[in-house]
């Protein structure tokens, strides 16, 4: 199998190969082999040589999204073009700064209040979609300027949560 991915704005090409539950995968000039373990239809353990991961996938007809290592990743399904595009937390980011839901879910949790101060990657709110609990981070320091959900409240793809003004590296921290 070939794929395209941009990831960050930059493009990979990988190719994979798999045979039983064993998949050799070249991404570039790296070769990496891998074990694959389906836990679960939404739960795949991968195992290399040194590390063990955990992912968990959720998908729509136009994305699939994936919690890995702690990050959320957003996958389109772009099949005419026959590539697909990565996001990470900067991606839940919408035009006015707000921080939107990667995903449809339930709001468990908020771990913030209006008016405080953020740091790059803090937790900010604990969705859960698909039995599984996403951690919501702010993608750089910021001060929460207004909460639109509350805990319990059902969201969709793309919903505003909450609302960021950034701070830039200058400003001095209260």
């Amino acid at each position: 199998m070939e794929l395209e991915f941009n990831i960050d704005q930059k493009n990979y090409h990988i190719s994979i190969q798999q045979k039983n539950h064993h998949y050799q995968m070249k991404i570039g000039d790296r070769l990496i082999a891998l074990e694959a373990l389906h836990v679960t239809p939404h739960c795949i353990m991968l195992f290399d040589e040194k590390v063990v991961h955990r992912i968990y996938l959720a998908a729509t007809k136009e994305k699939t999204y994936i919690h890995l290592n702690g990050r959320q990743y957003t996958v389109e399904h772009l099949e005419e073009k026959e590539q697909t595009s990565i996001h990470g937390d900067t991606d839940l980011i919408s035009e006015d700064s707000g921080i939107c839901a990667p995903m449809p879910g339930k709001i468990l949790k908020i771990l913030v209040q209006q008016n405080q101060q953020v740091e790059l990657k803090q937790n900010l709110v604990i969705v859960e979609a698909m039995k599984m609990e996403h951690n919501i981070r702010a993608p750089q320091r910021g001060i929460v300027k207004k909460i639109n959900f509350k805990q319990g409240d059902l969201i969709d793809t793309g919903q505003q949560i909450l609302e960021l003004e950034f701070i830039t590296e200058n400003r001095n921290k209260d």
